[in-house]
């Protein structure tokens, strides 16, 4: 009997392995010990009269459940010495194919699979004729120091293929690397190979360092960008701020209007049709002043805010001083020369814009940090220039917010109505809403886009801004000016 006829006889039916423990079933089959007791435990279900049993898989001659089976010694001895056999120098490369715990040494290496394999498991190697260019070679685990096609050691390099040779592939039957093919030993090779992987990766840094200053250059423009989209977040804010503000004061007007127009109706009930047929020919106009801004869908031509607001050095006191750009007013203690036809005051240091203005929506702001006291308003352009009628509010052609830094506090006045109030903060820049058609004035902190007070009054001619950087005469002089400029929506 051959050796593969042998060691198909030690080859347990079940786990198809070598035995383990082999066990004698009383068919005389032989079978591990631990597939026995999977056989035991599949059976269990399986009862005749009260008493178990299991089948031979070989014969399927029955095996009672109960039976205490006994170890094959001899067949156990025989694995043991052929084991003990086969453990010779280079048998320390066991079979790739085998499992369990006793793997058989390996027989032969397929140089083209990268496999070792038992004499059992070489056979396909040996009989399919699929496996007959394989390379088979003595049993190793460095299959990859070996040639593919002839197995044996690899000693020579081709620079040319990039390809490590045996002598065999030297030899004058094979062709692929002779011609023009630039063969060197492999020791020499690695010192080749060395030199190429350090070009690669000298050019692998290069590219490295190119796309970190690309990447850095993406990170500084993202971050331009970012602040670029920021700043234009916080001056679309604002914009809807103030647009909000203004459409506040709108409706607070109205709201006033109506409760003003409910108690006129109320008290006066003899003229109450002619009170109505007033009041409904005022809403009439505003109904239509309003659908016709409404139905402008540019916000900038519905605030008219881009107008700009100029000093007219004609109406100014003398001891005035106006920039060149006409847009900034400061007092001193020298008095300036006056024009020939100069309608300047004489007692308050008072001065009025250039353009007047008669209808539509129009809004300012005005600069007042630092001045001791102030004050701002709009005003007929026959407003009195001598005391006490010249003091911007104190008579029925001007309206007037003025601020007092001695006395702490506000007062909104118009001829002999007069209103005094304090606010947690001192504004340094003083926004005017004027809405001519509507008879609206209203004051504001430009910067917290807070509502001061509101005039609602009926305009009987076209009004001036008007302007007083020093609003009582005892307080000091200072170098701070008052600098008017258009509302900024942008």
């Amino acid at each position: 009997m051959d050796s593969a006829a042998i060691n198909e006889e030690l080859i347990c039916a079940v786990c198809r392995d070598v035995f383990v423990e082999p066990v004698t079933l009383p068919c005389g089959h032989n079978y591990c010990n631990e597939c026995v007791n999977q056989l035991k435990k599949s059976a269990l279900g399986t009862t005749a009269r009260g008493r178990s049993h299991y089948t031979c898989p070989l014969c399927l001659a029955p095996c009672e459940t109960e039976i205490e089976l006994k170890k094959n010694v001899v067949l156990h001895n025989i694995i043991e010495k052929i084991c003990q056999q086969q453990l010779q120098p280079g048998a320390n490369v066991f079979c790739s194919v085998c499992k369990g715990q006793q793997r058989a040494p390996a027989e032969k290496t397929c140089v083209s699979c990268g496999e070792s394999y038992c004499s059992l498991h070489i056979m396909p190697h040996l009989e399919n004729k699929f496996f007959l260019q394989h390379v088979l070679v003595s049993p190793t685990a460095e299959t990859n120091r070996l040639c593919r096609d002839h197995g044996k050691e690899l000693e020579l390099y081709c620079k040319t293929d990039s390809t490590p040779l045996c002598v065999y592939c030297m030899l004058p039957s094979e062709t692929k690397h002779l011609a023009g093919h630039d063969v060197v030993k492999l020791a020499e090779a690695r010192h080749i190979v060395k030199e190429e992987c350090l070009d690669k990766l000298g050019n692998i840094k290069e590219n490295l360092s190119q796309v970190q200053g690309s990447l850095q250059k993406l990170d500084e423009t993202a971050s331009c960008s970012k602040d670029a989209l920021e700043k234009q977040q916080q001056g679309y804010i604002g914009f809807l701020k103030k647009v909000k503000l203004f459409i506040d004061i709108e409706e607070k007007a109205w709201e006033k209007r109506f409760s003003v127009a409910k108690l006129q109706e109320s008290g006066l009930i003899k003229h109450k049709a002619e009170k109505l047929e007033q009041l409904q020919t005022k809403l009439q106009e505003a109904v239509s002043a309003m659908e016709k801004a409404l139905s402008n869908q540019d916000p900038v031509t519905l605030l008219q805010a881009n107008e700009e607001i100029t000093l007219d050095p004609k109406t100014a006191h003398p001891q005035l001083k106006i920039n060149n750009e006409l847009n900034t007013v400061v007092a001193t203690r020298e008095q300036s020369m006056e024009e020939p036809d100069c309608e300047s005051s004489s007692s308050w240091f008072c001065v009025l814009g250039t353009g007047a203005f008669s209808t539509g929506l129009h809004c300012w702001e005005v600069t007042v940090r630092g001045l001791p006291s102030w004050a701002v308003g709009v005003a007929y352009r026959s407003i009195s220039r001598d005391p006490p009628d010249s003091k911007l509010g104190s008579n029925d052609k001007a309206w007037a917010l003025s601020y007092s830094k001695s006395r702490q506090h506000f007062c909104a006045q118009h001829n002999l109505l007069m209103y005094s109030f304090s606010v947690n903060k001192t504004p340094d820049k003083i926004g005017l809403f004027l809405d001519n058609d509507s008879g609206v004035l209203s004051f504001y902190d430009a910067d917290l886009l807070e509502c001061l007070y509101t005039f609602y009054c009926s305009f009987k001619a076209p009004v001036y801004p008007a302007f007083c950087p020093k609003f009582e005469k005892d307080t000091e002089f200072v170098t701070e000016a008052m600098r008017v400029r258009k509302s900024i929506l942008f």
